[in-house]
């Protein structure tokens, strides 16, 4: 490598952790998602604690997931009173 090639190959390091960055991101929210569908399925079959822990972990795998944590919240009381 010639050392003026130095700035290009450190831009490209750049380019390559943030398009990591967002894959990793994707990835917990596919993740996520699929645990929160799995929690609401439990509550559409009336197991509320089942669906509590299941949006609960979805929450944990996103944790920047608002409509996850809400959820795990709503379903955290209906878990505690069955």
């Amino acid at each position: 490598m010639k050392s003026g090639q130095m700035p290009e190959v450190k831009e490209a390091l750049d380019k390559a952790e943030i398009e990591h960055k967002r894959w990793h991101s994707a990835y917990h929210r596919a993740a996520a998602s699929h645990r929160l569908n799995r929690g609401l399925a439990y509550e559409a079959l009336g197991d509320a604690v089942m669906a509590w822990q299941e949006c609960a972990k979805a929450a944990d795998i996103d944790k920047d997931w608002q409509l996850a944590k809400e959820q795990a919240e709503r379903l955290a009381k209906a878990a505690v009173l069955s």
